[in-house]
């Protein structure tokens, strides 16, 4: 265990240092909470496997699930992961601009500005799903079986939501 403790601090270390050589100040923000939300997920992963090695008792496999759903949502870090893509998408039109003002740009700038309006489009359907998944877990924290159903439709509707999103048609 003490081994791949070292291993991942060590990756943590190689990521951090990657992060620190990001450019913008709002993308080196953006990796900085993800890896954040990695390292947080890695952690209670870590502390889960020593406990059932420890013990033999599977129980606390769930208990880390739990831990990590009420932590961590997978709804907050497609936004996040959202927000990153929009972040690059806005740098590589900065990009663009510098290279001129000829057809080939403006196509790459025009097509650029839609991928920005589709990502915006899904970041507020996740930010809406993200406001509708805490009430659920507020309103229904005492009943699991209620709370993982609604969960559960909210997932499946969310992604129908985004699916929906999918070929925003920006590279026509």
């Amino acid at each position: 265990m003490t081994t791949q403790d070292n291993q991942m601090q060590e990756r943590m270390n190689e990521a951090k240092a990657q992060i620190a050589q990001i450019e913008g100040p709002q993308m080196r923000a953006l990796a900085m909470k993800e890896l954040e939300q990695m390292s947080g997920m890695v952690g209670i992963m870590g502390n889960t496997s020593r406990k059932m090695g420890d013990t033999n008792d599977l129980r606390h496999l769930g208990e880390g699930m739990q831990q990590l759903n009420e932590l961590y949502s997978i709804l907050q870090h497609t936004l996040l992961q959202s927000q990153q893509a929009t972040r690059q998408i806005k740098l590589n039109i900065e990009e663009l601009r510098k290279q001129g003002n000829d057809d080939y740009t403006r196509i790459k700038i025009n097509e650029s500005n839609c991928l920005i309006n589709c990502n915006r489009r899904k970041e507020r359907i996740l930010e809406q799903a993200i406001e509708k998944e805490n009430n659920i877990k507020i309103q229904h924290k005492d009943d699991e079986d209620k709370r993982d159903e609604m969960l559960g439709n909210l997932y499946e509707e969310t992604l129908t939501q985004m699916h929906r999103l999918m070929d925003c048609g920006c590279s026509n």
